[in-house]
């Protein structure tokens, strides 16, 4: 999309209060070490916020395209060595088999690439059920010492 196109990628490039910047250097010192969730409306630089985190974490990030075959159709997500990233915009009605088919896969894999937690990042968490979101927090209560859960979720203006 076009606002993706000409987003910042790193703090020098951004236009956020003073608030965020310390937040995201003080995450770079000392790493993540809590499960975060970002609500906001829909174009508030949620996904944004999280990128230029990511790279401030763990250098220049290079996201890849990637397909994974599930059951019943084929996931799309963006991977890099230290994190996935899903977007449930685009399966709705469908997040019970990335859950149990993909999320758990990928939270019982070993971390080849790093000796360091593996990120989640979870976009448009409020496309899922009720009953997912339920098993996607019994998931971070029971991965929480190597798997670490970012949850984006939009708000509706009322």
């Amino acid at each position: 999309m076009f606002q993706h196109q000409y987003s910042p990628n790193n703090v020098n490039e951004m236009f956020f209060n003073k608030d965020k910047i310390s937040i995201i250097n003080r995450l770079k010192i000392n790493g993540i070490h809590q499960n975060i969730l970002i609500s906001g409306e829909n174009g508030s630089g949620k996904y944004t916020f999280i990128k230029i985190l990511l790279n401030n974490l763990f250098g220049n990030i290079n996201l890849k395209n990637i397909s994974y075959e599930l059951t019943k159709f084929i996931l799309y997500y963006k991977f890099n060595n230290s994190f996935i990233v899903i977007d449930f915009k685009f399966y709705i009605n469908k997040e019970k088999y990335i859950v149990e088919e993909f999320i758990k896969f990928y939270i019982s894999s070993k971390n080849v690439f790093y000796n360091q937690e593996k990120i989640i990042v979870i976009k448009n968490f409020n496309n899922i059920t009720e009953k997912i979101q339920i098993g996607i927090s019994r998931l971070i209560d029971k991965y929480n010492h190597n798997v670490k859960f970012i949850i984006l979720t939009s708000t509706k203006k009322i």
